[in-house]
């Protein structure tokens, strides 16, 4: 199982696959795929804001979405968001570092292309992209 990064399910979703390394996608055709209850808020605030425009409200699109590619919808817990709070000073955005302290958790590897995100390796997580 992998977690994959707010910014790949959009993609993936929007059959953007061009977007996604090569690397990355040879990973995703033998692995599942989770995402996190954060990127579900993460789309939702992005819409409102004008961010991110998408086939359908948020709601629908993260049902659709899940049901569509049977993803694992992982719940962001009380000691990930402690973990989330005490990782080194990398990242600021608040959504990333509770994806990088999901992937922590739950000892999988997170698909980013996020160069940021990838300098968490420095304490055990595992990036692919």
């Amino acid at each position: 199982m992998v977690l994959l990064d707010s910014c790949v399910l959009i993609w993936i979703a929007a059959g953007d696959h061009g977007r996604i390394s090569a690397n990355s996608r040879q990973v995703l055709m033998t692995h599942r795929w989770a995402v996190s209850a954060l990127t579900a808020w993460e789309v939702a605030v992005k819409h409102a804001a004008g961010k991110l425009t998408l086939s359908s409200d948020p709601a629908t699109w993260w049902s659709t979405a899940v049901a569509y590619h049977e993803l694992i919808p992982l719940s962001f817990s009380p000691v990930t968001a402690m973990r989330a709070g005490v990782l080194p000073p990398i990242h600021f955005d608040p959504f990333d570092r509770g994806l990088v302290a999901t992937a922590l958790t739950e000892n999988i590897a997170i698909v980013t292309p996020d160069e940021r995100i990838h300098a968490y390796q420095s304490v055990g997580l595992q990036v692919i992209w």
